[in-house]
């Protein structure tokens, strides 16, 4: 007996060490993994940089644009990134390529991008926005396959910090993205026109994402090089005798699901930050998208700086699922003080008769919520932008990515990278459509409510889950009994990996992985640039349009994404390539984001921007491929680091992304027009989104190098007699829910943020986007931070379980907050009449609950926006794709984390429709509760599957099979 049980641990033994030796023999390739997170970068910039800018944009070429519209141009790159990132990810899978797909993106993202710019030459432009948007989601939808290389070429020890990096790369170009919008503002509404061309504000940035998508490109092609350290290859595996078993699906999905409410607090967050001020604070459109962008630029910093902790301190090594944890409760606390306490002052204020938000802020007249709505103090507001929204996005958003990556394991990922990156795109689709109606007909209250609810529900499935939340074990073969197995561990979590030879022979490729973690960026950048300034951009176009319209344009790119998401992680499982489909994705992008500078030129403007988005979505799916490298180019000790960074680029870009919009406010609406291009503060940031685009397909063409060091190859698994089970289906679809829900949180988030304070403190559109803009990147620079420390401290360490609960506490702490309870001060103010959100900040006569609705005391807001939302996301959207990967295992992920992303795409187009429509008929109560309630749902979700959310084993044929769920 004695000498059996000798055997058998000598048999484990042998199997850890060989396990082991694969993966740690490989280094990451940091040349490239830095381009992939410079690119990741990228993304969030294309995707976020016109969130401040949009409304007026839109608002002022198609008079027929309504918030409602605008919330579906918003999501219309969602949509197109949903579409999209599965699409790259299978991309990926199947070549086990990130360059082309990368490029690929960009080029689409590129088109889209110019399109934006041209929309001044355009008539119906708020369908050519939505359609443009939508395009350049097809191409930042590429991200996914960029999460795909900081997930497979990143080494074991290096993948929490490519991870990290990656999304704090994505974080700062979400949250850069808007801050670029602002630059612009000194261009003005009208600048400059050249025949056709109009350079102003808007269309100037438009241009500017064109030339960096173009970039991206070049510096892809050239200098990226592909090396998947993070993958055990078909060789490895057979010359070990290892088996990559079958990832937990209920682990992964629980990821995809934090990723997702992750990404809907903040496109709600951004998104509504400039209507929210423009309400809140009576800030004109041009002031609402400066402050804002000022704010969402400290926000940023914040984010990156944790994201940079998480990849390069301790902090990165604690259990990811605490790190989760701590981001939930974070955002909840962003949402708790950004409530509508009764105890603030009110009621808002509406804008004066016969003027519009681009002259002052204030609340619309049918914003009859104003009238019981209380105003967040400013202080609050700008603290909970800042700092709780800069602080917690890291904490969920790089954990859970690297978390799902673990749970994939060491095998190519870029199908489900690719539906990871789906559910983070369609997260900004359904809070962008749900925030923006649920902020137009009730006020911001419920958007608070629903997006605890979200949080609530992370954290549960995190707690549920807590046990299965855990990397992927590789086990080894038997040689004695071929037709059974036992379980060697190989666990992507570093105390095993330690014991384990198998994939500490491969080293991640931190350089292709920084290009990936930059795409990521990028990705976060196309998506989320837009959401503050979208409305004001919208109804400034397009007087049709309203806010449930605003809703669809929001959800268009998320539902681009949702469409395309699959089938960039598709690709990359097919090709195992992450480069073209993300270059396609970029490219798509281009063309959505250009559109979406040249609404101006069309007529019936709020389709235009709708299809604008959606084709910008169909470009940024291509994140589905970025993720997809993120958890296979990275070994099980860098997969939380890599996922972590690439996490937090995406968030920083998505993030930042409406920072970049509220830099451009000074160029003002009219801006300067060159013959029919107008170059304003919305256009201006359209086409430097597609210049990013076109920068990203640079990139990751010339600099990355695609390096699977986090997959079991099939060789691997006959050599060493090992097999890759069947990953738990379940535990896969709760991380695709969480990172759905975060995205779905953070859409509304940013969605809302402008219409939400303009009915909140009487903010004009500009106000409103100006100082939603400042909050969003404080909270972005928290978010980043944290996604930094999850990804190089033992923070990212924590289980990611609890790292989710973690964040999803937040997320609730803020939609708690951010309730307009009876104690706050109201009710909200209406606009004067003839007045619009132009010139002066209130509800519209329509929003008549604005006169039962009470308004959020501005600290308050301030605090949840910065702290809750800041903190809360990097410990949902960073775990929950980190495990995600682990769940499924060291196998090819492209096609899962396709819809991973597809999931990320999803949630924004669900989130921004359901939102913008009830907020528009209820106000932003119900959208707060409606957020708290999937929130909730993702909280027991892991609770309830705690043991599952654990990473995949791989087992050795011959012994008696067992898969361990916990170091």
């Amino acid at each position: 007996m004695t000498a059996s049980i000798g055997s058998t641990v000598d048999k484990k033994t042998e199997a850890e060490l060989s396990a082991g030796r694969i993966l740690n023999e490989k280094q990451t390739d940091w040349r490239s993994m830095w381009i992939c997170i410079f690119l990741q970068f990228i993304v969030g910039v294309q995707i976020s940089v016109y969130y401040m800018s949009m409304w007026p944009y839109l608002s002022g070429l198609d008079k027929t644009a309504d918030v409602d519209f605008l919330g579906w141009i918003i999501a219309a790159c969602s949509i197109g990134c949903s579409i999209s990132n599965p699409i790259y990810g299978f991309w990926n899978q199947k070549t086990m390529s990130v360059k082309w797909p990368v490029i690929t993106g960009f080029l689409i993202a590129a088109v889209g991008q110019f399109w934006y710019g041209l929309l001044t030459a355009a008539t119906n432009v708020k369908w050519w926005m939505l359609l443009a948007r939508f395009l350049t989601g097809l191409g930042v939808g590429n991200i996914a396959a960029l999460r795909v290389y900081a997930a497979t070429a990143s080494t074991s020890k290096d993948r929490m910090r490519a991870i990290s990096f990656g999304t704090g790369g994505f974080v700062l170009g979400i949250s850069f993205g808007p801050v670029i919008s602002a630059v612009f503002t000194p261009l003005g509404a009208h600048g400059l026109r050249i025949g056709f061309f109009v350079f102003n504000m808007y269309t100037g940035v438009a241009y500017l994402m064109a030339l960096i998508c173009f970039l991206s490109c070049f510096v892809i092609h050239f200098m990226f090089k592909e090396s998947y350290a993070g993958i055990v290859t078909k060789e490895e595996k057979e010359n070990d005798d290892l088996i990559v078993p079958k990832f937990d699906v209920p682990g992964a999905i629980i990821c995809i699901y934090l990723f997702m409410i992750v990404n809907i607090i903040a496109t709600n967050v951004e998104v509504l930050s400039t209507p929210l001020t423009t309400v809140l604070y009576d800030w004109k459109d041009s002031d609402s998208i400066l402050y804002n962008g000022i704010t969402l630029a400290l926000s940023c910093i914040v984010s990156v700086t944790f994201h940079v902790i998480l990849g390069t301190s301790r902090i990165g090594k604690i259990d990811r699922r605490n790190q989760i944890l701590i981001g939930i409760v974070l955002f909840l606390l962003y949402h708790v003080f950004m409530y509508p306490w009764g105890f603030y002052s009110g009621p808002l204020n509406f804008l004066p008769e016969g003027m519009e938000t681009t002259e002052v802020g204030g609340c619309y007249a049918d914003y009859l919520w104003c009238n019981e709505t209380t105003r967040v103090p400013l202080a609050v507001y700008l603290f909970c932008f800042i700092v709780f929204f800069g602080t917690s996005f890291p904490f969920v958003e790089t954990p859970a990515s690297a978390l799902y990556s673990e749970i994939l394991g060491p095998r190519k990922q870029g199908t489900m990278q690719g539906f990871f990156s789906l559910g983070g795109s369609i997260a900004p689709v359904i809070s962008s459509i749900s925030s923006t109606a649920i902020f137009k007909y009730t006020g911001y209250r419920y958007v608070i409510v629903l997006q605890t609810v979200l949080l609530l529900v992370g954290g549960a499935l995190i707690l549920i889950f807590y046990k299965r939340l855990v990397p992927l074990k590789v086990i080894k073969k038997s040689e004695d009994e071929k037709n059974s197995f036992s379980t060697i561990v190989l666990s992507f979590d570093n105390k095993e990996t330690r014991r384990m030879t198998v994939s500490n022979e491969k080293q991640t490729d931190w350089r292709s992985m920084w290009i990936c973690i930059f795409l990521q960026f990028v990705v976060g950048v196309q998506i989320s640039v837009y959401y503050m300034s979208m409305w004001p951009y919208l109804s400034g176009l397009d007087k049709s349009a309203d806010f449930d319209f605003l809703g669809w344009v929001v959800a268009a790119c998320s539902i681009g994404c949702t469409i395309s998401n699959p089938l960039y992680g598709y690709w990359n499982q097919k090709t195992m390539s992450v480069k073209w489909p993300v270059i396609t994705g970029f490219l798509i992008a281009a063309v959505g984001q250009g559109w979406y500078g040249l609404l101006g030129l069309f007529d019936n403007v709020k389709w235009m921007m709708l299809l604008a988005r959606f084709l910008t979505g169909l470009g940024v799916g291509n994140i589905a491929a970025l993720r997809v490298y993120a958890a296979m180019a990275s070994t099980p000790k860098d997969r939380m680091r890599a996922i972590s960074f690439g996490t937090g680029g995406f968030v920083l870009g998505f993030s930042f992304g409406p920072v970049i919009s509220a830099v451009f406010t000074p160029l003002g609406e009219e801006g300067i027009r060159l013959g029919g291009f107008v170059l304003n503060m919305y256009t201006v940031v359209a086409y430097l989104m597609v210049l990013l685009c076109i920068f990203g397909c640079f990139i990751i063409y010339f600099f990355f190098n695609e390096s699977y060091v986090g997959i079991v190859t099939k060789e691997e698994q006959e050599k060493d007699d090992v097999t890759v089970p069947m990953f738990d289906i379940p535990a896969a679809l709760i991380c695709i829910y969480l990172f759905m829900i975060v995205n779905m949180t953070a859409t509304n988030i940013e969605v809302m943020s402008s219409p939400l304070t303009t009915v909140l403190y009487d903010w004009k559109d500009s106000d409103s986007i100006f100082y939603n803009g400042i909050a969003l990147a404080i909270s972005s620079a928290i978010s980043v931070s944290f996604n930094i420390a999850q990804g190089a401290t033992r923070i990212g360490k924590i289980d990611k379980r609890k790292q989710m609960l973690f964040g999803l506490t937040f997320f609730l702490l803020y939609q708690a907050f951010m309730f307009p309870w009876g104690f706050y001060s109201g009710p909200l103010n209406f606009l004067p009449k003839g007045m619009e959100t132009t010139e002066a900040g209130g509800c519209y006569a329509e929003y008549l609950w604005c006169n039962d609705t009470t308004r959020v005391p501005m600290p308050i807001y301030f605090f949840c926006f910065i702290v809750f939302f800041g903190v809360a996301f990097p410990f949902v959207e960073t775990p929950s794709p980190a495990l995600f990967s682990e769940i499924l295992g060291p196998r090819k992920q492209g096609t899962m984390q396709g819809f991973f992303s597809l999931g990320g795409s999803l949630a924004p187009v669900i989130a921004s429709i359901t939102s913008t429509a009830i907020f528009k008929y209820t106000g932003y109560r119900y959208v707060i509760v409606f957020q708290a309630i999937t929130l909730l749902v993702a909280v027991l979700l892991i609770l309830v599957f705690y043991k599952r959310l654990v990473p995949l084993k791989v087992v050795k044929k011959g012994s008696e099979s067992t898969i361990s769920e916990e170091n």
